[in-house]
């Protein structure tokens, strides 16, 4: 199945050609201040399977892994569209929001909760972590 999306003014489109590896809410600092929100909803496919039609721009950051953090954004109208992280060179996640289907969005975990603030919530039933849990092997 294919999922497809786009930033906010249509600049830069996408299709993911996989299901998604993974899904959650991360609400470190970091995020929240890319966001502009309490946290960020974010959809994990296999880094090969999303082709990305036109260009972005990018910011990085290090993580208190000690990972490099790219952020990745439509340079025309700013909608926040990728993730990736050195830690999972393998994934690439995809805003939430950025999708057409938004739907194919089922919180597997919350993580830095740490940092949640009180008026944000966490899905119920969904594992939370008060900071990033270490990969599964």
């Amino acid at each position: 199945m294919s999922h497809t999306g786009r930033c906010h003014c249509g600049d830069v489109t996408f299709v993911a050609d996989a299901e998604p590896v993974m899904s959650g809410q991360c609400h470190c600092l970091d995020c929240q201040r890319a966001s502009g929100v309490g946290h960020v909803n974010a959809v994990g496919f296999p880094r090969d399977a999303v082709k990305i039609n036109g260009k972005t721009a990018s910011y990085q950051s290090i993580a208190d892994s000690g990972a490099t953090v790219t952020r990745a954004f439509c340079p025309r109208c700013g909608g926040r569209l990728f993730g990736a992280s050195t830690n999972m060179p393998d994934m690439l996640t995809v805003m939430a929001g950025a999708l057409d289907d938004p739907s194919i969005y089922k919180p597997m975990m919350a993580v830095y909760t740490k940092r949640r603030h009180a008026w944000d919530t966490v899905p119920e039933g969904a594992p939370s972590f008060e900071a990033m849990p270490p990969p599964q092997q």
